[in-house]
């Protein structure tokens, strides 16, 4: 049961959650800390999200570590959620899945950060506030099973009696480009540190590139350089083999599988 309740979790937090029609109900032991004052400016982070509504809007998305069987959301993508109370969250499009532990707390005068721990994984939203409704998020999601991903974006909250639902969110505006070219990006890393100088990397149906610098974790797909990054490549499993100078050292034959409008990270150790 724990099995199934976690392949159900992966499907509905990860993948695209907004095409299901039920509105599920997370139970959880909510830990409603931070400050209980009020700057009363308009970038201010609330002190408590108890009786709010929160939509994320998804427009990045950062594999750190794929899995198999596991399905991300896309640019586009929405999630809801609705602080009803110290023990309930509904959650639109989510299933019924209990955490084990829940939090919100501020960081500084206009940020916030949600926990949700489950006995699969954890979930680490951090929030900038733009103003008392609007700003942007990133959600680092983790599994036990190693897999993680970043979300990135921007949300809107407001009082849940305001009576602004979330109805237009999913039928308005173009795709993104990436979507409609079914594209995704393939970034390399290294962080062993006992390689020979320079690492070369050969990706099947490209020209050989050249890492030269070592990090001790994941970097930013967005990073200008100390990374390999083939960008708007056609969405599919791609064949690699790195070696250093020497060599001392080689990776692979191995694969690697892009998504559409995701950044899958390889990471040379």
């Amino acid at each position: 049961m724990i099995n199934r309740a976690f392949r159900e979790f992966v499907w509905h937090r990860l993948r695209l959650a907004v095409l299901l029609a039920s509105v599920g109900l997370l139970a959880g032991c909510l830990d409603d800390s931070g400050s209980g004052s009020s700057s009363g400016s308009g970038s201010s982070a609330p002190s408590s999200v108890i009786g709010k509504r929160m939509v994320q809007t998804v427009e990045q998305v950062e594999v750190v570590q794929d899995g198999p069987g596991v399905t991300f959301l896309r640019p586009g993508d929405t999630l809801t959620y609705q602080f009803i109370d110290q023990n309930t969250i509904l959650g639109e499009g989510l299933t019924t899945i209990p955490t084990t532990s829940w939090s919100y707390s501020r960081e500084g005068s206009n940020g916030g950060r949600v926990i949700l721990n489950y006995s699969q994984g954890s979930t680490t939203d951090r929030l900038t506030f733009s103003s008392e409704s609007f700003g942007r998020y990133e959600s680092d999601q983790r599994l036990n099973t190693g897999v993680r991903v970043i979300y990135r974006g921007s949300f809107r909250i407001n009082e849940l009696n305001s009576g602004s639902g979330s109805g237009s969110g999913t039928g308005s505006g173009s795709s993104a480009p990436c979507e409609q070219n079914q594209t995704g990006t393939l970034m390399f890393w290294a962080s062993v540190t006992d390689a020979n100088q320079a690492i070369t990397i050969d990706v099947t149906g490209y020209p050989s590139r050249t890492l030269f610098r070592v990090f001790s974790s994941a970097p930013s797909c967005d990073l200008s350089g100390g990374i390999i990054t083939f960008r708007d490549i056609p969405a599919g499993t791609y064949q690699y083999r790195a070696e250093d100078v020497g060599p001392t050292m080689t990776w692979g034959p191995s694969s690697a599988t892009v998504r559409p409008c995701t950044c899958t990270k390889v990471e040379l150790r």
